[in-house]
């Protein structure tokens, strides 16, 4: 019974807003962004990694899919992802993005930011 309260515990934990030092950077090739997955999530991917990136509850914190598919798409990103295991995903091909960076300015962002 411990076993599986554990599971359940770590398999439904939120995450909070992230620090930077919680997350991780990978920089590629966007090839697509858009809206997928749970509601209103934002799906990201990149050429050459088989990872599923996404921004959770992206279109409710006013990202615009159209407009970054227009103004990213084709073009060298660099995306923060939290560092976050889950027995849900146990090999971490899900990887929630906390950071967006499109030529050294930020596209989306919510790392907690401290002073």
């Amino acid at each position: 019974m411990t076993v599986v309260v554990l599971f359940v515990i770590m398999a439904l934990r939120p995450i909070y807003k992230p620090t930077l030092e919680q997350c991780a950077l990978v920089k590629g090739h966007l090839i697509s962004i858009a809206e997928a997955g749970g509601p209103a999530d934002v799906a990201i991917r990149l050429r050459d990694d088989s990872h599923r990136y996404y921004i959770n509850r992206g279109i409710e914190q006013g990202v615009n899919t159209s407009v970054l598919r227009t103004e990213l798409v084709d073009n060298e990103v660099e995306v923060y992802y939290v560092k976050h295991w889950t027995p849900l995903d146990p090999m971490g091909t899900m990887r929630h993005v906390s950071r967006v960076v499109y030529q050294g300015a930020i596209i989306y962002d919510e790392i907690e930011q401290r002073l």
